[in-house]
C-alpha cells in the first residue's frame, strides 16, 4: 500500500505520540509507587517513633518503680548489713575544710568486702518458694561468688557458682567452705563460664541470678544512693568510681540518688 509522505509523517508522528503518551504513563506508575513507598516508611517511621516512645516511658516507669521499691527496702538492707563492730549508718568525714567537705560512704565494711551485698540480699529475699527451694546459679571472678554463697548459707537457699579456670584457688576454698555452696570451674574466660552456667541452669531449672544487670541486684544496690541522701542530704556531688563501664549497679545508685534530688550532681569514674 502506497502512502504519501504527509500521511507517512501524520503516521510517523501519531506512533510518537502513542509513545510518549505510553512514557508518561510509565512515569506515573513509578510515580505512583513511588508514592506508595514513601507513605509505607513514613508509616513505619512513625511507628518505630511509637516504640521509642513506649520504651521511654517503660523506662521512666521502671525507673519510678525502682527508686520506690528501693525507699522502701533500704531499712531491711541496712539492718541485714549491720556489724556489731561497725556503726553502718554513718559516714565518715575524711575531709573538712570552710565551706567544702568530703564524705566517704564505707561500704568497704561489708562482712563480704563486696559492694554487691545489697543487691544479693535483695534478690535473694525476693525469690519465690519454689526458686529458693531449687536454688540460685550465678557466674563470677571470684568476690561476687564469696558475697552469694555467703548470704545463700545465710537464708538456707542453695546456690551454685560458675568460675572460670583462671580463679585463683584460695577464692575457690572460701566459697567451698559454705554446706550450700556447689563451686563449679568452667570455661577459661567469664564468657564460658556463663555459657556453661545457663546451660545448668536450663538443665536443673535453677533461677539465674546476673550480678550486674539483674532488676533485683539493680533495685538493691539503689539502696545506697538512697541512705547517701538520708545522711547527707545537703550534698552537692556525689562520685561514683567504678572498674566496669556501664555498671548497672553503679547506675542504680546513681538513679536513686537523681531520683531523691535532681540538683545532686553525680559522677561516675
Amino acid at each position: 500500500m502506497f502512502l504519501s509522505p504527509k500521511k507517512k509523517k501524520q503516521k510517523k508522528e501519531k506512533k510518537g505520540a502513542m509513545q510518549s503518551t505510553e512514557t508518561a504513563m510509565q512515569s506515573m506508575e513509578s510515580a505512583v509507587l513511588s508514592m506508595e513507598t514513601t507513605m509505607q516508611s513514613t508509616a513505619t517511621a512513625m511507628q518505630s517513633m511509637k516504640t521509642a516512645i513506649q520504651s521511654i516511658t517503660s523506662a521512666l516507669q521502671l525507673m519510678e518503680t525502682m527508686t520506690s521499691n528501693a525507699w522502701s527496702f533500704s531499712y531491711t538492707v541496712a539492718r541485714t548489713l549491720k556489724r556489731p563492730d561497725f556503726n553502718f549508718g554513718w559516714s565518715e568525714r575524711i575531709f573538712n575544710r570552710r565551706d567544702f567537705d568530703i564524705y566517704l560512704k564505707k561500704e568497704l565494711y561489708q562482712v563480704t568486702d563486696s559492694i554487691k551485698a545489697r543487691g544479693v540480699i535483695y534478690s535473694l529475699l525476693h525469690l519465690s518458694e519454689e526458686q529458693k527451694y531449687k536454688g540460685v546459679i550465678t557466674i563470677s571472678s571470684g568476690s561476687f561468688a564469696f558475697t552469694i554463697c555467703y548470704y545463700g548459707d545465710r537464708y538456707k537457699i542453695p546456690v551454685t557458682v560458675v568460675l572460670p579456670t583462671t580463679t585463683a584457688e584460695e577464692k575457690l576454698g572460701i566459697c567451698r567452705a559454705y554446706l550450700l555452696a556447689r563451686v563449679l570451674v568452667r570455661g577459661n574466660n567469664l564468657l564460658e563460664a556463663h555459657r556453661a552456667a545457663l546451660d545448668i541452669a536450663m538443665k536443673e531449672d535453677l533461677f539465674y541470678l546476673d550480678g550486674n544487670d539483674h532488676p533485683n541486684m539493680i533495685i538493691g544496690q539503689a539502696t545506697l544512693g538512697i541512705e547517701i541522701i538520708k545522711q547527707q542530704s545537703e550534698i552537692d556531688v556525689v562520685l561514683l568510681p567504678t572498674a566496669i563501664e556501664g555498671c548497672g549497679l553503679t547506675t542504680a545508685i546513681a538513679i536513686a540518688i537523681k531520683g531523691c534530688n535532681s540538683k545532686i550532681t553525680v559522677i561516675v569514674s
